[in-house]
């Protein structure tokens, strides 16, 4: 009986941390679709600049993260 009631409850805490990660991932896409928009709208070329570097680097840190986090794993 325990163990059924530990299984639902890793269950219930599974369910609860991708509805998070799913909520962050609409908040990210919401930023990125108001990026589109300011920079789509007849935007100054430093305004442009400013988001092509402010971007270039997010993925770059984003990039480093998800590799250190990889070799982290294979170790």
């Amino acid at each position: 009986m325990e163990a059924k009631v530990l299984d639902d409850l890793q269950i219930i805490g599974t369910v609860l941390e991708d509805q998070d990660y799913l909520e962050k991932i609409t908040k990210l896409q919401g930023y990125l679709d108001e990026v589109k928009k300011i920079v789509s709208e007849s935007c100054s070329q430093e305004v442009l600049e400013l988001a092509l570097d402010s971007i270039s680097s997010l993925i770059t840190i984003l990039s480093s993260m998800s590799s250190s986090t990889k070799l982290h794993s294979s170790l």
